[in-house]
């Protein structure tokens, strides 16, 4: 891509990325939408940055929209799609300006809150503590930021799982983990039943997974944290991550 638009410079202007375009993605016109933003980034065409390049927010809720779509949908083929759309989206989000505070503390409570989901795929958690480091105004505060949300990580072991309604299950995950995040959003909890033997094991079963589940996932993060710092032997957070 980067070739051809070397090769027809003339074709940058033909370029029309409205509403519509944003809302109705696949992955080859995301691909192609990724690809023209990282070449005039690279080529330091300010002209089209300024003109097609989405604002912060504007960027953010299409990235909620799109990771809304990937976890609520079961399609396998689909959500293949759907993650890679995503993944161009925030490759797009790298190039943004965060000089905006409005649109910088959208983009970061958005990331915050998907970074947190055991689920999602080891790409986009790459993709979004990239952008988090980008945000964040040194690295010791970037180190904290991700320390924190590895702590919610291992709170949701202890939190009681709850009897869904089938209907329900799929909502938004954004809005299903800022009710569960919220104190004042909890419900009261109804009395449990007893639970046989075979329940039981079940149970025992189920906790061991997403507990291994969730630990690896600690992991990844810290890995990626070291990945965008530099000074790693000045933090005092080493032995947390080691943890």
């Amino acid at each position: 891509m980067r070739a051809f638009f070397e090769f027809r410079p003339e074709v940058l202007d033909s370029f029309q990325f409205n509403d519509s375009f944003w809302d109705g993605l696949s992955a080859e016109s995301v691909f192609l939408a990724r690809s023209f933003f990282q070449f005039c980034y690279q080529t330091e065409n300010t002209r089209q940055l300024e003109e097609k390049l989405p604002e912060v927010t504007r960027l953010a809720f299409y990235i909620q929209k799109y990771i809304n779509a990937y976890f609520e949908n079961v399609d396998e083929d689909a959500k293949q799609e759907l993650e890679f759309v995503v993944e161009q989206l925030l490759q797009i989000a790298l190039i943004l300006d965060f000089g905006d505070e409005i649109g910088r503390r959208k983009m970061f409570g958005l990331l915050r809150s998907i970074l947190v989901l055991p689920e999602l795929p080891e790409g986009l958690t790459e993709r979004v503590i990239e952008i988090i480091r980008k945000i964040t105004t040194s690295e010791r505060d970037f180190s904290q930021i991700v320390m924190e949300i590895v702590y919610d990580l291992h709170d949701i072991l202890n939190e009681e799982p709850e009897e869904q309604d089938p209907d329900t299950s799929q909502e938004s995950f954004v809005s299903a983990l800022s009710e569960v995040m919220s104190e004042t959003g909890k419900r009261p909890k109804p009395p449990k039943r007893a639970m046989t033997p075979q329940e039981e094991e079940e149970d025992e079963e189920a906790r061991a997974v997403k507990e291994l589940m969730i630990n690896l996932k600690c992991l990844h993060i810290a890995q990626c944290m070291l990945q965008n710092v530099q000074d790693v032997w000045k933090f005092s957070l080493a032995t947390d991550v080691r943890e």
